[in-house]
């Protein structure tokens, strides 16, 4: 028992070293005892423990994440004997930068990778990830890595195994033992599924949340730790992204294909939806098609859903919406826009040449866009309350026009990509938590 109170002891006091730091960072407060260096946007946290064995990486990460949000809790802890200091005793940080990078492990050694498959992973993490070594078990996202570095390693993964993984699939095997496992299965593929389990334990409702432009759900990761880890959420992401099914062709026909994955892990509602960008039309359509099967919807929230389909838009937000595509060079967002006023310049000159008037068909382009779909979507009234989380509160008015009940609104500042970034990320929680209860 001392043993154990010792170590919390451990851990509370590397705590108030970590309050101490934030505290110094606003010239409030001396140097701490552990310093924090980032590289590669990953936190690295140097620390003395007054008793041996020091307290396990895991242990240390998991205590600390129930006071300080995700992006202050170091993705690496590294153990010294004593701390470098400068003539003048302040904290060498030129000095710590020179250590080599050995991550604090538990108790037991470091399990090392037990076949080919693993020790190639093993390779790959390790030249991504500025820790060593890594054990089978450690998990990608605890070691430092991000969606940018889970991007690499998807692509670095079709490269060295010729094998092309959704990038979901990090949230189900974020170890290398299980990877390995996953790509062993090569012979004998698993069934595709939009239904993506990030989080899938938990005692309250499971919520679910529809993707956004790029399909995919890797940014519903930052959401987990502030939804809290009783709440089971799900995120729904792009059929073609597996590259085994063509592209949808309408909000419905998505909205129906994302219902029937959902009811095959809930049969019976109620049901607590979620839709990021073009995701919120589709969550529409979605409360619209349970209400017609006779399922109840408590929650249906439009997360940076934009404007609903038909309304008009103002001056400013084709302003914003144009000057955000063009500094991220996403010129494809412009194309539907392109081929509009291509249809009518084309209508206008078969009109003065005496030519027919008809329109070429949408298909006749090759190229569906989430613009195009969503304007060619007509929603109808939707009998029960929209809970709209923005940046800004544009398009409040023309969604309340589509439902019997006063819009509820959060209106949380920022820009359309950093709604799931920190700090917003937190307000956008704690607004669906609100929901969820």
């Amino acid at each position: 028992m001392s043993d154990q109170r010792q170590r919390l002891e451990n851990l509370s006091e590397l705590q108030r070293q970590l309050l101490s730091l934030r505290l110094q960072q606003l010239g409030t407060a001396p140097p701490p005892a552990a310093t924090f260096l980032s590289a590669e946007k990953q936190l690295v946290a140097y620390l003395t423990a007054r008793q041996q064995p020091p307290p396990a990486a895991d242990e240390l990460r998991t205590f600390l994440k129930q006071t300080l949000p995700d992006y202050m809790v170091p993705a690496t802890f590294v153990i010294l004997d004593a701390l470098p200091h400068t003539p003048n005793g302040k904290v060498d940080r030129r000095a710590l930068t020179a250590l080599p990078m050995a991550p604090a492990h538990g108790e037991a050694a470091v399990l090392e990778p037990q076949d080919e498959w693993e020790s190639k992973l093993a390779t790959i993490w390790q030249a991504m990830l500025p820790v060593t070594p890594i054990g089978r078990h450690d998990d990608f996202f605890d070691l430092g890595g991000h969606s940018l570095l889970a991007i690499q390693l998807v692509a670095h993964l079709e490269e060295a195994f010729g094998r092309k993984l959704p990038l979901a699939t990090l949230f189900q095997a974020p170890t290398i033992a299980r990877l390995a496992a996953v790509l062993r299965e090569n012979a004998a593929p698993t069934r595709w599924s939009s239904l993506v389990p990030i989080q899938p334990n938990g005692s309250k409702p499971p919520l679910f949340i529809v993707h956004g432009g790029s399909g995919e759900v890797f940014f519903l990761q930052k959401l987990i730790q502030y939804l809290g880890s009783d709440q089971p959420l799900f995120g729904l992401q792009r059929r073609e992204l597996s590259g085994q099914f063509d592209r949808q062709n309408s909000v419905a026909e998505m909205a129906t294909h994302y219902l029937a994955e959902v009811r095959t892990f809930q049969p019976e509602g109620p049901y607590y939806l979620g839709g990021f960008c073009i995701g919120g039309t589709i969550a529409f359509e979605m409360a619209q098609q349970f209400r017609a099967q006779g399922q109840q919807t408590n929650l249906l929230a439009l997360i940076g859903a934009g404007y609903p389909p038909g309304a008009k838009r103002s001056r400013r937000h084709y302003l914003q919406r144009s000057a955000y595509h063009l500094q991220n060079g996403n010129f494809g967002f412009f194309k539907p826009y392109w081929h509009r006023v291509k249809g009518k310049l084309s209508r206008k000159l078969r009109e003065r040449t005496n030519l027919s008037s008809s329109a070429p068909p949408v298909e006749a382009t090759a190229w569906v866009s989430d613009v195009m779909l969503k304007a060619a979507y007509q929603p109808e009234i939707y009998p029960g309350r929209l809970t709209l989380i923005e940046t800004s509160s544009l398009t409040a008015p023309p969604w309340s026009r589509l439902s019997t009940e006063a819009i509820d609104k959060c209106i949380i500042g920022g820009s359309h990509v950093t709604m799931f970034e920190e700090p917003y990320v937190q307000l956008v929680a704690a607004k669906l938590k609100a929901g969820l209860e």
